[in-house]
Order: structure tokens, then C-alpha cells, then sequence
């Protein structure tokens, strides 16, 4: 994020295209949290339905491509593992193998 500014922009961009298109959307995750672009949910719903959220953020504004790594167990978010253990939602800290 090149200028000071842009922090603050990309928190207000995202703001409102959740509140025009993610919040509205038919189907909605358990959980959605976002740290300035970098988003984080837990899908209740089947993996289908999960595609076809996605490819609809993606069809919502021709400036904006999300990207996703989905997984069952485990996935890594900002600098933190979470994972799944015994039913419940447990934490890390995750350095990339570069670090």
C-alpha cells in the first residue's frame, strides 16, 4: 500500500462494497472478518455454494478479484494458523517458510 492514505482508502472501498454486495448475498458465511483486504470466513454451507459466493464477489465490480485458499482443517490467515482440532476453532502463530 503505497501512500499513507491508501489504508484508510482500502478500509472505506471494502466497507462499502460489503455492505452493497457480500452482506446481501442469499447465502452468508458463519463468520467474516476483514483486516484491510485480506478476508477470513467459515463456511457453514457446501463447498458449491462457497464457488458461487465467490464467483459472485468476483462478477460484483470488474476492480475487484478475490482470490481464495479453502480448506477443511486448516488455513493460514495474516501471520496465524487456524485450524480446526477436536471441533474447535485453535490458533497459531505462521511465519511463511521465506521468514
Amino acid at each position: 500500500m503505497g501512500t499513507k492514505v491508501a489504508p484508510g482508502l482500502a478500509n472505506c472501498f471494502m466497507g462499502n462494497f460489503e455492505e452493497e454486495y457480500a452482506y446481501k448475498y442469499r447465502t452468508q458465511p458463519l463468520i467474516y472478518l476483514r483486516y484491510l483486504d485480506d478476508i477470513f470466513i467459515i463456511w457453514q454451507h457446501t463447498e458449491i455454494e462457497l464457488d458461487a459466493y465467490v464467483a459472485y464477489l468476483n462478477n460484483c465490480l470488474p476492480s475487484i478479484k478475490f482470490t481464495m485458499e479453502k480448506s477443511k482443517n486448516s488455513v493460514c490467515f495474516l501471520d496465524t494458523i487456524v485450524k480446526i482440532v477436536d471441533n474447535r476453532i485453535e490458533t497459531d502463530l505462521y511465519s511463511k517458510p521465506t521468514d
